[in-house]
């Protein structure tokens, strides 16, 4: 697989499992309509630049959030989470390993990209980042 099939396989993965992610807080975070609970358990568990993103853009949904932010919001909610829905250590491993995996392709450095070649991948990585993202569509 070329580097560009990878990065555009994960971008379209993310996309779907971001989706998902965003549905299900949706339901399962209270009521988010009111600015206390908005900044509760959203605003305030973002970092200073996702709330910079939030404040200049006006955002006051959970559909305005991009992937990372709807992320920092799962694992900032986790006690919640792992209070109403019963998630375990290992739950909450699979979510941080998703950040993980999400930051790897995400934040993919010049120097990689260039030396990138159909063998010069380790297709392991490929295919446990893949496997992390796709935990959430199951």
């Amino acid at each position: 697989m070329k580097p560009y099939e990878i990065i555009g396989k994960f971008e379209l993965l993310k996309h779907e499992v971001q989706k998902t992610l965003y549905e299900w807080l949706f339901t399962t975070l209270p009521n988010l309509e009111r600015p206390q609970e908005w900044n509760k358990y959203v605003v305030n568990l973002l970092t200073p630049m996702q709330k910079g993103i939030i404040k200049e853009l006006n955002y006051s949904k959970l559909q305005d959030l991009d992937f990372a932010m709807l992320l920092s919001v799962v694992l900032g909610n986790w006690k919640h989470l792992r209070n109403t829905k019963g998630f375990t250590r290992e739950n909450e491993h699979q979510f941080k390993q998703m950040r993980f995996s999400r930051n790897r392709w995400s934040h993919l450095p010049t120097r990689d990209i260039e030396q990138f070649s159909p063998t010069g991948i380790d297709n392991n990585y490929v295919e446990a980042d893949l496997a992390n993202m796709k935990i959430l569509i199951r």
